[in-house]
């Protein structure tokens, strides 16, 4: 039953379109124009929030659209995230991949301890 939805969910997520862009919204908008205004810069940002809201409630409808027009034509590219590199293996992480299996009758609890003296004892050599 399980394998079935969770075919059917991975169907219908790869027939979805893409979102390739977003669009900006109207209150969006008004943010990023009011983000410089010193007034609400010196307030903390839980106060700042309400006052943005206060002032976005209280502009004009032809305000609202005006800004909502600009908004339409303003798209906003997704981020694109960098690939990290692999990072290579520390001195310390070769170690304990190699002289887990030393340990492994030990509690769970003790093992990282008793394999900390075996690295103490071998950076001592």
């Amino acid at each position: 039953m399980f394998a079935v939805t969770r075919l059917s969910f991975a169907a219908r997520k790869a027939a979805a379109p893409k979102r390739a862009v977003r669009r900006l919204t109207s209150f969006g908008l008004f943010m990023k124009q009011t983000a410089k205004n010193p007034a609400l810069n010196a307030l903390p940002i839980k106060k700042r929030g309400v006052a943005l809201g206060k002032m976005w409630r209280a502009l004009p409808a032809t305000q609202k659209k005006a800004l909502a027009a600009q908004a339409k034509k303003i798209v906003v590219k997704p981020k694109v995230r960098k690939a990290r590199k692999a990072r290579k293996p520390s001195a310390f992480a070769k170690f304990i991949r190699a002289n887990y299996r030393k340990v492994q009758n030990v509690a769970p609890k003790k093992r990282f301890a008793a394999l900390a003296k075996m690295w103490k004892a071998a950076k001592k050599n």
